[in-house]
């Protein structure tokens, strides 16, 4: 565990570097929030009905799905990025003749992403709690922050995956977007799944958004006991698992192929 921390240490005092480029980011957030509130104002009675379960105003709903749109987008691009960029530079294979082990090394390197990704979800709702007519349940975000831990975590073995078809092919095949893709179109991120066509509604239920998305509304949004939500954080804990196992399976047989093949400083 130390030894993640004094990874993500170094990582993160690098990052810290680029403040133009952090202040850039946490702008757009909150230029960002201007069309989607007016957006969501003009959809609202359209909205109202088939969101009443999760929220009051399609505005807040937006926004808690926008932030889980913002841990899946770096939990399956975070790690095929990092491995091709120290790919490319000639330096993965020093790092990973370091005593570190690609656990600790891949967390660590992925500490920073998840933590800045963190400050952004937390603007974001502090922006909407400002311009919302509902409420948001802040001492609940305990609970919020570990369902989107969760997610997130759900969506990592996604990131490993393609982290090894990198070092495996140098392509992560597009499966960030398009997993990133079906996970907002199908996981309730912008819609409920009782507006989905007939024949894509079914599939809702096979996306790990979906289970966390309704325990994160109905937690930070209607204020919820956990008891009301406990099918979706069991069935959220199974995706969890059985991600972050099989992406962690994937990648360790890639890793060791590439280590054999002598392909991890090719670039």
């Amino acid at each position: 565990m130390h030894r993640m921390l004094a990874v993500a240490r170094a990582y993160s005092l690098s990052m810290f570097t680029y403040r133009t480029r952090t202040l850039v980011s946490l702008l757009s957030v909150l230029l960002a929030v201007i069309p989607v509130y007016f957006i969501a104002g003009a959809l609202q009675p359209l909205a109202a009905g088939a969101i009443a379960s999760e929220s009051t105003e399609y505005f807040t709903y937006l926004i808690v799905g926008s932030v889980a749109a913002f841990v899946i987008t770096e939990a399956v691009s975070a790690i095929p990025s990092l491995i091709n960029g120290y790919i490319t530079s000639g330096t993965l294979e020093q790092l990973l003749t370091t005593p570190l082990r690609w656990p600790a090394l891949v967390g660590g390197l992925s500490v920073y992403g998840f933590c800045w990704v963190a400050v952004r979800a937390l603007v974001l709702l502090v922006t909407a709690w400002i311009w919302a007519t509902s409420t948001i349940a802040w001492p609940r975000m305990l609970e919020f922050t570990i369902i989107m831990a969760l997610l997130g975590t759900a969506f990592i073995g996604v990131g490993l995956i393609a982290g090894a078809l990198v070092l495996l092919v140098r392509s992560t095949l597009f499966v960030p977007p398009a997993v990133s893709t079906l996970a907002a179109l199908l996981g309730t991120v912008y819609f409920p799944s009782s507006v989905l066509p007939p024949a894509f509604a079914p599939y809702a239920a096979f996306v790990p958004t979906t289970d966390a998305l309704r325990a994160a509304r109905q937690i930070l949004l209607r204020n919820q006991p956990l008891s009301a939500v406990m099918p979706e954080l069991l069935a959220l804990c199974a995706w969890a698992a059985g991600g972050l196992l099989i992406g962690s399976l994937v990648f360790h047989m890639a890793l060791q192929h590439a280590r054999r093949a002598g392909t991890l400083t090719q670039y």
